[in-house]
């Protein structure tokens, strides 16, 4: 048996050496979302969250174009956006270096689904349903049939009390 070598590109973002899978993981409160696919991929989990001053965020997250489409946002379309955004950055590698003000995911988060442009990469968005309260989004660098595992601690006090199912997303 091999062992496992992670790496980490020069922005930090892990990933595996000598392996063909590439994997992206996202967490917030006890849930845990881990994408693996052959190509590129990122994702991100949000928990539902107050925000002291929502309009004030989006301004600030928001690009040109988003705000120019909707002036105004919900906490819930807020907290899609930021997934859409987060994903993206962690699919091409770079994290926040990029502003998120600089990526526009609307078109494609209005439609569910779709695709994106982050300077020279194509990549492809998709927001799962959302489930107990937590919001997702995957990006892959190409539209396919990515899986997704979803994995719930349902007793955070019991580590080996939870619940992972495997979902088949396709664009």
């Amino acid at each position: 048996m091999e062992d496992v070598v992670i790496g980490r590109t020069s922005f930090g973002k892990p990933y595996l050496l000598n392996e063909a899978i590439q994997f992206n993981l996202s967490h917030c409160r006890g849930a845990v979302l881990a994408g693996l696919s052959r190509a590129g991929i990122g994702v991100d989990i949000e928990c539902e969250r107050s925000f002291t001053d929502l309009q004030h965020f989006y301004r600030l997250i928001a690009s040109r174009e988003e705000r120019q489409i909707s002036p105004q946002i919900d906490a819930v379309s807020l907290r899609r956006l930021w997934a859409g955004k987060e994903s993206l950055v962690k699919l091409v590698g770079t994290g926040f270096h990029l502003h998120p003000s600089s990526l526009s995911v609307m078109p494609a988060l209005t439609r569910g689904q779709g695709p994106v442009s982050v300077g020279r990469h194509a990549c492809h968005l998709f927001w799962p349903p959302e489930t107990h309260g937590l919001v997702s989004c995957l990006a892959t660098v190409e539209p396919a049939s990515p899986s997704l595992w979803d994995v719930e601690i349902t007793d955070t006090k019991t580590p080996s009390v939870l619940r992972a199912t495997a979902m088949e997303y396709g664009f």
